[in-house]
């Protein structure tokens, strides 16, 4: 089930949204996920630096997938991302470029709705690993604009209680195969 599309969104400049409720209060703007708040596509098309961003999304999963494994993927989160259901934590990630899987089973039922809240940091005074977007104000050179927050496609899907979640292939050169 595809998650794209309209979201609430906030700036959180200071990084203080936490202490100022915004965890469970409605937020003030809309978004559109998958892309990042620097985007015009985005909607938003705010350029200056953002120590952390927040979105909020009433979802409703299938009551078709009731027994199953309740599964959210998001593609990529830049750079620190939190993950709440109705004001629970459910994960955190580090790396705003690898994807985040997050088992909500537990959390959420099929057919009800829950609040799905994402608050993403990206100090890019940290240290961390970057690409080329721009440190500066501007971009320069072969930098570009900076990318932060929800910036793929975030999607559900209900997977059997046994189930494949990362694969290990290894070659064998001998057997002229590959083992799974």
């Amino acid at each position: 089930m595809n998650l794209n599309g309209t979201w609430q969104f906030e700036i959180d400049t200071g990084d203080s949204g936490l202490e100022r409720g915004l965890l469970t209060r409605e937020l003030t703007g809309t978004i559109q996920v998958p892309f990042c708040p620097e985007s015009t596509l985005s909607g938003v098309g705010h350029t200056e630096f953002m120590a952390a961003v927040w979105y909020r999304r009433q979802v409703i999963l299938p009551e078709a997938w009731s027994g199953q494994r309740l599964i959210l993927h998001f593609q990529a989160v830049d750079e620190e991302a939190t993950f709440w259901v109705d004001g629970k934590e459910v994960g955190r990630h580090r790396g705003g470029w690898t994807p985040v899987t997050l088992d909500v089973t537990n959390v959420v039922q099929p057919g009800l709705p829950f609040d799905l809240t994402v608050r993403a940091r990206d100090d890019m005074r940290r240290a961390k690993p970057r690409g080329k977007q721009s440190t500066r104000y501007e971009n320069h050179d072969c930098e570009y604009t900076r990318t932060t927050g929800i910036w793929q496609t975030v999607w559900a899907e209900p997977v059997p209680h046994v189930h494949l979640r990362r694969a290990r292939i290894t070659p064998s050169v001998e057997g002229q195969c590959f083992v799974i």
